[in-house]
């Protein structure tokens, strides 16, 4: 639960300045790319000291010899998060009056 939530904060940390700036909005993109550093870091932290690890059945990146559904994880949800806010807020804005 606790990894849920750190991971909710994670993402919520990464796609904010894509919220709130029409620079980095049109930069959408590099959310995947932020999520992906930000990923490979805190595995290489938790497999290091010992947090987690991997069982058998987790697909391993060969290079990097990490998991990887963590990996791919924060950018894909965070991207995720930031298109379907983008959705809601365009849809209710262009509402008719």
């Amino acid at each position: 639960m606790r990894a849920a939530l750190v991971d909710g904060v994670i993402i919520a940390i990464i796609t904010l300045p894509f919220i709130f700036s029409p620079l980095f909005k049109k930069q959408s993109w590099l959310i995947i790319l932020i999520g992906f550093i930000v990923s490979v870091f805190i595995e290489h932290y938790a497999l290091g000291t010992g947090r987690w690890a991997y069982n058998t059945l987790m697909p391993i990146i060969p290079f990097l010899s990490l998991g990887l559904t963590p990996i791919l994880q924060l950018g894909l949800l965070g991207y995720a998060s930031f298109k379907i806010e983008d959705y809601l807020t365009s849809g209710f804005s262009s509402s008719p009056k």
